[in-house]
C-alpha cells in the first residue's frame, strides 16, 4: 500500500493515515505536512522527497497468440505475454527492459451472440508484495475481438 510521506501508519500514534505534524523531520522543514488549502511556493518543497506513484509516460507490448477451440460455436483461446512500466519525469530510458514489468497468462473468447466476452487469467511474473496473483479479469464487447 503506498504511503504519502509525513502520513501515520502506526496506530498508536493517533489516526492510520492522518497526517501527523512534528512527527517527522523531512519534508517541508518546518514540521508540518501539506494542506489541501497550502497555495505559497514554499508549502511543495518537500515534493522531491515524496514516492512517485506511476509517471508521466510509459512503454508497453503485449504479444498474444490465439487459436480456435470451437469455430461452431465462435470459442478461441489466447495465451499472452504482456509488458511494460510507467517512468517518472527522471526516467529518461524508456526502453530499459530490465525496468518493465512482466505478466503472462491465459483464457477464452466467446463471440457470443450478445456480443464479444472473454476470461483471462493473468500471473505477474516479477510480483510485488502489495500485488495479487493470479488476477481474474472478465471482459464484454471491445475493439481487440
Amino acid at each position: 500500500m503506498f504511503t504519502p510521506v509525513g502520513v501515520n501508519t502506526d496506530p498508536l500514534l493517533g489516526p492510520v493515515g492522518a497526517c501527523v505534524d512534528n512527527l517527522f523531520t523531512f519534508g517541508n522543514g518546518n514540521g508540518l505536512c501539506n494542506r489541501i488549502g497550502d497555495r505559497k511556493i514554499g508549502d511543495f518543497a518537500d515534493l522531491h522527497e515524496t514516492d512517485v506513484v506511476g509517471g508521466d509516460k510509459f512503454s508497453s507490448a503485449s504479444f498474444e497468440y490465439r487459436f480456435p477451440i470451437s469455430e461452431t460455436i465462435g470459442l478461441q483461446g489466447v495465451a499472452f505475454i504482456d509488458m511494460g512500466n510507467a517512468f517518472d519525469e527522471r526516467q529518461l530510458n524508456l526502453f530499459d527492459v530490465t525496468e518493465w514489468r512482466y505478466g503472462t497468462g491465459a483464457g477464452v473468447q466467446w463471440f457470443s451472440p450478445f456480443g464479444p466476452l472473454a476470461v483471462v487469467l493473468g500471473f505477474p511474473l516479477d510480483r510485488l508484495s502489495v500485488e495479487k496473483s493470479p488476477v481474474f479479469e472478465f471482459s464484454i464487447g471491445g475493439s481487440a475481438f
